[in-house]
C-alpha cells in the first residue's frame, strides 16, 4: 500500500524526496497505463 502525505507534510520535506515521489509516480502511471492499453489492445507504445 502507498504511503499517504498530507499537504503539511508536504510542505515540510526536502525537494530531493518531492522530486523522488514525483518521479515513482510517473514510472506507476506510464506501467498502469502500458498494462491498460495491453488488456484492451488498442493503444500503442
Amino acid at each position: 500500500m502507498a504511503v499517504e502525505y498530507t499537504e503539511e507534510q508536504l510542505n515540510t520535506v526536502d525537494k530531493s524526496l518531492l522530486i523522488h515521489l514525483r518521479l515513482q509516480q510517473q514510472e506507476q502511471l506510464e506501467a498502469l497505463t502500458k498494462e491498460l492499453c495491453a488488456s484492451n489492445e488498442k493503444c500503442s507504445f
